[in-house]
């Protein structure tokens, strides 16, 4: 398997990116001070995390109405023993309809949990291939960052930051952006 390195050499820098090899000569300037891309996190991350736990919420709700479903059926199934067996318990006519009718309740109610949570598991799919995707990008640009730190080499950089972006996009199945115009501004 041939490693981001590999890729490398054969890669001509892309001036859409070089607004990134900017930030890392400005950072250089302040004495790395800045320390851009230091963060791995994506923008996924939190739209992730939040799948995540909506899920848990519900395989949570879904745990407990199981053990609810358990007591309403023994006590359902109790109630139509004969009525010389040991764990007969009848129960009235009203009281039979109330917990019927719980019990067909939660029922639904993992019914529709289960399917929610299939779509959520979808979702979780989707964000974890996208933060993947973008946490590798931000973390191979840090370690070219670094790379440039030590050696200086702004020719690897380029290469590397161009390399990153375009598996970046190729990852994505999007366009490559159009060619960003230098900007006047002070920041």
């Amino acid at each position: 398997m041939e490693t981001f390195e590999d890729h490398l050499e054969s890669t001509n820098p892309d001036p859409r990116f070089n607004f990134i090899v900017e930030d890392i000569l400005r950072d250089k300037q302040s004495g790395w001070s800045h320390n851009y891309y230091s963060n791995s996190a994506s923008q996924w991350s939190i739209a992730l995390a939040k799948q995540i736990y909506k899920v848990a919420q519900m395989q949570q709700t879904i745990n407990k109405n199981a053990t609810v479903i358990e007591f309403l059926s023994k006590q359902i199934q109790n109630s139509k023993l004969p009525s010389n067996h040991k764990d007969f318990k009848p129960l009235k006519k009203d009281e039979f309809a109330k917990v019927e009718a719980n019990y067909i309740e939660v029922v639904k109610e993992n019914i529709y949990l289960a399917d929610d949570m299939k779509d959520l598991k979808k979702d979780i799919d989707k964000y974890s291939y996208l933060d993947y995707i973008c946490s590798t990008t931000n973390q191979n640009i840090y370690k070219l960052r670094n790379k440039f730190q030590l050696d200086g080499d702004l020719e690897y950089l380029k290469q590397g930051i161009t390399l990153a972006n375009l598996l970046y996009y190729k990852h994505l199945d999007k366009d490559l952006p159009p060619l960003r115009q230098p900007s006047w501004s002070a920041w």
